[in-house]
Order: structure tokens, then sequence, then C-alpha cells
């Protein structure tokens, strides 16, 4: 006889509550690490030497390849292991879809892919000092931006569509999470870019607003993990 393996199910009602509140030790203990570093990096912010230390330490949530941003590729290197195998048990597309979306995201932060591509097309463009008024790496960083995000969001609903309710429900349900980590992450770092440029804002607002930008992508990386996290324990394989 032929043992086949069926879709994987979630637990029954009775280990529901179980899992919630795993999910929320997950999220309580996740948010515990993003407040020791973003601590850590405001001791070092408030030191003598102020922003040489904010820039150089590396507990700085603000510094490439520091603690904070490696936690960060933690965080969604366990996120993408998490949606691709809730994708290949439960053979539902958007999983995998969300999974790609994350890896985009890991490697352009990683990789500084906006940075590179948007110097590229501002020297495509003839390497204009600004263009409709705006700094041309920054229009050129955005524009970079919104072409990796429109390629994923189209990936995204055409895996959408071919997935059923529930999983469209979760994947609707995880916009949330990772809008506020785009905020966080691009609106709000843009902006005080901006701002800075055209107000020439002091050091302690722009240590302040780097802050709550990286404390910000941190915290909402937690979240988004402890939802996964949920997903992937309401999940295990059957046979049928």
């Amino acid at each position: 006889m032929t043992t086949t393996l069926a879709p994987a199910r979630d637990h029954p009602g009775g280990s529901a509550a179980r899992v919630r509140r795993m999910a929320v030790a997950l999220l309580v203990v996740l948010l515990a690490v993003d407040a020791v570093l973003i601590g850590g990096h405001v001791v070092h912010a408030l030191g003598p030497d102020g922003r040489g230390w904010l820039a150089t330490s590396r507990w700085s949530v603000e510094r490439d390849r520091g603690v904070p941003e490696v936690w960060g590729y933690l965080q969604f290197s366990l996120v993408i292991a998490g949606l691709v195998f809730l994708g290949r048990l439960r053979r539902q597309p958007v999983y995998l879809a969300w999974a790609l979306a994350f890896a985009v995201v890991v490697l352009d932060d990683g990789m500084m892919v906006h940075e590179r591509g948007g110097r590229v097309l501002v020297r495509l463009m003839g390497s204009p000092a600004e263009i409709a008024g705006f700094r041309a790496q920054d229009v050129g960083e955005m524009t970079v931006w919104a072409l990796l995000g429109a390629g994923v969001a189209v990936v995204l609903l055409l895996a959408h569509r071919r997935s059923d309710a529930a999983a469209r429900g979760r994947s609707a349900a995880l916009v949330v999470p990772v809008g506020v980590f785009l905020f966080f992450g691009m609106v709000l770092d843009q902006l005080h870019g901006l701002a800075d440029e055209r107000l020439h804002l002091p050091s302690w607002v722009n240590a302040v607003v780097g802050t709550v930008e990286d404390g910000g992508e941190l915290v909402s990386g937690s979240v988004i993990l402890a939802f996964v996290g949920a997903l992937v324990a309401r999940t295990w394989p059957t046979r049928g």
C-alpha cells in the first residue's frame, strides 16, 4: 500500500490556545532582545563623544554590519526559512512569494542594491545634482526601490490568487507588520534625509530620528517573525 503525504493542516482547536501562548512568549523574547540592542545604542549615543559614538559603535542601530543589523538579518533569515517551510508543507504559493519578498529586502540591504542602482541611474542621466528639486541620488534610490517593489508585488499578487482562502487571509494579515517595517525603513528614512538636507537638523535630532527609524525596523521585524512562528507552530505534516 502506498502512503502519500497530504498537505499540512492546522492543529485541532484544543491546541490553538497553546499556539497563541507560544507566539506571545516568542514575541516577548524577541522584543526583549530589541530593547537590549536599542538600549545599548542609546547608551553609546549619550557618550561624551556624542554623534561619534553613534557612528562608530558596533552596538549602534545605525551602523552597517553592527550587532543590531546582524540581529535584523537573523530575524528575516528565520522568517524566510519559516515561509519556505509553510509554502512547501501547505503547498500554498503565497508563502513562497513572501519568502522571496523578504529575501529581496535582505539582499538589497546587505548588498546595497538600491544605493548602487541609484548611482547607476544618476550616471545614466548625466550625473545631475538634483532632479525636480530633490537630490539626484535620492531619486535614483527610490526609483530602484519602486522597481524592486513592483516586481515583488506582481509575484505576490499572482501567488495570492493561486492560494486558498486561509492562506490569502494570513497573507493579508502579514501586510500590516510589513507595511510598518517599510514605513520605518523607507518612508521615515527618506523623509529624515530630506529634512536634514534642507533644514540642517541638529545632531541630537538626527540621533533621535535615526534611533526611531532603525529601532522601529527591529521591533516590526520581531512582530513579523512572531507572526510567521505562530503559523509554523500551527502546521505539521499528516499522512493519508
